[in-house]
């Protein structure tokens, strides 16, 4: 039977974002107590029920998804990604063994699929390759002010991303609808 995988992850004030990536902004504009006097329930000894919040997010907030018009200007954006691309069959290839400002190889990603055997990755199969970063994106380390170009630096050492060379590990798998990989550059990171 299948399985369905809840891959979200939770949207709060002051939660870390990719450097340059505004912060959520959740307001709340009626108390529960406030809701409840705006709708007459506490006449009838009802004190509170639900409240009013006005959220204020950016596109890559939380879990999303990209769409190549992030990228390429002319291209579609997230509403021009059909439908049946948001679920389906799906891997992991666990990336883990890298660690903070590695790259990550086509060799890495070649070890990690062998990994899956017997199962081989098919076309439309989404692709996911865990790193384990988003197990940082409450380290206060990565959500201190500071300047932008600070801040990404910091970002990419503590990640482990792919090189330049990803395009042709991934290039053999050209069916592939989808790929992910969350909360990470998509480039070489730095170590130092």
């Amino acid at each position: 039977m299948p399985r369905l995988i809840d891959l979200s992850m939770e949207v709060f004030q002051g939660m870390m974002t990719y450097p340059n990536v505004a912060k959520p902004v959740i307001v709340e504009m009626e108390s529960y107590r406030d809701m409840a006097r705006s709708v007459g329930t506490d006449k009838y000894g009802i004190d509170e029920i639900t409240n009013h919040c006005m959220i204020v997010t950016g596109d890559h907030i939380g879990t999303h998804i990209d769409s190549w018009g992030h990228v390429k200007p002319d291209a579609p954006r997230a509403e021009g990604i059909p439908i049946e691309y948001c679920y389906g069959d799906g891997v992991v290839l666990d990336l883990t063994f890298r660690g903070p400002g590695d790259e990550i190889t086509v060799p890495d990603i070649e070890r990690a699929e062998q990994a899956l055997a017997p199962y081989e990755i098919k076309p439309r199969d989404i692709v996911l390759l865990r790193t384990d970063a988003a197990k940082q994106r409450l380290d206060k380390a990565q959500v201190e002010d500071g300047p932008e170009s600070a801040k990404a630096s910091k970002w990419k050492k503590r990640l482990a991303g792919l090189q330049d060379e990803r395009n042709q590990a991934l290039a053999r798998m050209e069916e592939l609808s989808r790929i992910g990989l969350k909360p990470a550059p998509a480039e070489a990171p730095t170590k130092s």
